[in-house]
């Protein structure tokens, strides 16, 4: 269940710097 959450925390990051770059 840990590695899930770190899983679901670098994907959130990662889209929400992507949908800024990608603007």
């Amino acid at each position: 269940m840990q590695n899930n959450q770190k899983i679901i925390a670098v994907f959130g990051a990662g889209g929400f710097f992507g949908k800024h770059l990608m603007r």
